[in-house]
């Protein structure tokens, strides 16, 4: 018996999908790995692919996606747009400094 089994069309075809790695990710992206989970969980960053029992990879066209709405997002230009919009996101471990609260280092330099 034979089965037909249909996909649907995507914008790439077959000969055009890269896989990247989380190095590779990591490495073209900026981002470490803990910035890159927490984006996907968030859903501002593209998700992985599961590659075997244990491996994942990223679709390297989303990833340049993601960058190219990076770009353009932060310099306003609608021209690099071919990539989705992304909510703005900040890698974790960096935080907001509050206008006029003194912080213990602000302290001492002062004096």
């Amino acid at each position: 018996m034979e089965v037909a089994i249909t996909t649907q069309s995507t914008e790439h075809s077959a000969a055009h999908l890269a896989l990247l790695t989380r190095y590779e990710v990591e490495r073209r992206t900026t981002l470490c790995r803990t910035a890159i989970y927490r984006g996907m969980e968030a859903g501002t960053f593209p998700r992985s692919v599961p590659i075997g029992a244990r491996g994942v990879a990223w679709v390297e066209h989303e990833v340049s996606a993601w960058i190219a709405g990076r770009i353009a997002q932060h310099r306003g230009d609608t021209n690099l747009t071919s990539a989705p919009q992304q909510p703005s996101y900040e890698p974790a471990g960096r935080r907001k400094v509050r206008a006029g609260k003194a912080t213990p280092m602000a302290d001492s330099i002062a004096a």
